[in-house]
């Protein structure tokens, strides 16, 4: 076994889109609660800099940074910060279900009203959580060699928007079509990561998942099954985010 690692680059900020849950509203009327689930561990096909991969949250408490959600999360407009329409509270993690979940609510400002209008009458169903990645693990490479990731994260902020805002998801998209779209990103907004990739070297025990032990003259004596290599620790981010992240948060 040798261990080598990858550069993997990647927007800073992602988004990930949910449905709204209307079904048990709480609260009178002008101050109804919409209740939200924020993130799961749904595996969601990006793209970096080099091409495809499948990220998957983390939902270790462990890899989950609320701390931007203490006093509540901004609810925006479509992921823009200027046009902020209420706030998510009671942010809370169930590690169990393996979800993030809050309470929605809308402010009475012009632009609120008009959003919740459209999320009452069903027209807007979409809700998307912004946030930053802090640390990337490769967890497995497909036929295609195509990896997944299973990433730790920091949340920054929730939207409602009927269209999803990341132009590196690939839906709706061809696969040039994305990778113009991941490339044209600036440096400045792009987050680096130094992923251990473990290599296997070609062994019986590789093969048939079980290693004959024989004795000097060649002789069948037993089998022994490999133990499994333990997965490595999340990379740590190269560049500071938190600027971009406190800007966005407050």
């Amino acid at each position: 076994m040798k261990s080598e690692t990858r550069t993997v680059r990647i927007p800073r900020k992602l988004t990930r889109e949910f449905t709204v849950d209307l079904g048990e509203r709480e609260g009178e009327e002008g101050a109804e609660l919409y209740p939200i689930t924020l993130t799961s561990r749904f595996p969601v096909k990006r793209w970096s800099w080099d091409g495809a991969y499948y990220e998957i949250l983390s939902h270790d408490p462990a890899d989950v940074d609320l701390s931007r959600a203490v006093s509540g999360l901004p609810l925006l407009k479509n992921h823009i910060t200027s046009q902020q329409i209420g706030s998510v509270q009671g942010v809370r993690l169930d590690a169990q279900a393996e979800k993030t979940r809050g309470m929605l609510s809308f402010s009475s400002i012009s632009i609120a009203r008009d959003q919740k209008a459209l999320v009452d009458e069903g027209h807007l169903k979409t809700s998307s959580v912004g946030y930053f990645v802090t640390g990337m693990r490769l967890i497995k490479t497909d036929e295609d060699d195509v990896p997944t990731y299973e990433v730790s994260w920091a949340i920054a902020e929730e939207s409602l928007t009927p269209v999803p805002a990341d132009p590196t998801v690939g839906v709706g998209r061809s696969a040039e079509e994305s990778m113009l779209a991941i490339r044209s990103v600036a440096a400045d907004e792009l987050a680096e990561f130094e992923v251990a990739e473990d290599i296997r070297e070609e062994s019986p025990a590789d093969e048939g998942g079980e290693e004959e032990m024989k004795d000097k003259d060649g002789r069948e004596i037993g089998t022994v099954t490999p133990t499994p290599t333990p997965a490595p620790a999340l990379a740590e981010i190269v560049r500071d985010y938190g600027k971009e992240a406190a800007e966005i948060a407050g």
